[in-house]
């Protein structure tokens, strides 16, 4: 629930070969290399599920059917539709070319090796008490990636993605006619009463994230992040990558809580 989220210097007559500019796009934005990310994260988040509600860890029958809820092809094809659906058919000129810059492919890579790199429980613990260590200090870069983060609202986004999927993941539960003991309304009323602890796990997680990824990273790479990020254009961007993963994480949730519900009734009967 926490995971929030290469210079390509081309003319314009060469800006699309061989590519529709929606293909250029999603090439740019590298949701390829984000997809594989979202699987090996959904994998490792999620294995303990079973353990934590049930107590069994449900063998290999979990094990497949987390392979298939986070399928690359079909995650793929879900995400896709919705970052184009979202991206609509505005001018996109400005934000093909922050895509196209150091500020944005060079970031991205380090995002994305740091994503993997918060896999491991050890990597995630230090990333979290250097960021208490930095926080405290409230140097330079700590002022940089929280202009960051508010330029992208990366906070507020996070937690109402947390509370959506947390709702999804109890009505996948409750589709699959197993009795939670709560009506709809509790759900959302027992969601709403983490929203304290959620702002505050993900906030330090974000930040201790963000310091990770980012410690090799240019101050002017990031304050050209900033930037752009502030603009309407990078706003429009923003809004459309992670609405489209809130929606498809969305859908994970409901089918996380229906598979967990399913094999739950078949162990016992």
């Amino acid at each position: 629930m926490k995971r929030f989220l290469l210079c390509l210097i081309l003319l314009p007559s060469q800006l699309f070969a061989g590519q529709t500019e929606d293909e250029y796009l999603l090439s740019l934005v590298r949701l390829d290399e984000m997809i594989e990310v979202v699987r090996a994260e959904g994998l490792s988040d999620n294995q303990n599920i079973p353990m934590e509600f049930f107590g069994s860890s449900f063998g290999g029958a979990w094990t497949d059917t987390l392979d298939e809820i986070f399928d690359e092809t079909v995650l793929s094809s879900q995400i896709e539709e919705e970052f184009l659906s979202s991206f609509g058919d505005a001018p996109r000129d400005e934000i093909l070319e922050f895509l196209e810059s150091d500020a944005w492919q060079i970031a991205v890579g380090y995002e994305l090796k740091g994503r993997v790199a918060m896999l491991d429980p050890k990597v995630e613990a230090a990333a979290i008490e250097t960021y208490w260590q930095t926080f405290e200090k409230n140097n330079r870069r700590m002022q940089d990636l929280t202009a960051l983060i508010e330029a992208g609202d990366l906070i507020n986004t996070n937690v109402v993605g947390a509370m959506n999927s947390m709702y999804e993941f109890n009505l996948g539960i409750v589709s699959e006619g197993f009795d939670l003991g709560m009506s709809e309304e509790d759900i959302l009323v027992q969601i709403w009463s983490e929203e304290d602890n959620l702002r505050y796990e993900i906030s330090e997680w974000i930040y201790s994230f963000l310091l990770l990824a980012y410690d090799p990273l240019d101050t002017d790479l990031l304050q050209a992040q900033i930037a752009f990020f502030e603009t309407p254009e990078g706003k429009r961007f923003n809004r459309a990558l992670i609405e489209s993963f809130d929606r498809v994480y969305g859908g994970i949730s409901f089918n996380l809580g229906a598979a967990i519900a399913i094999l739950a009734h078949e162990q016992v009967l």
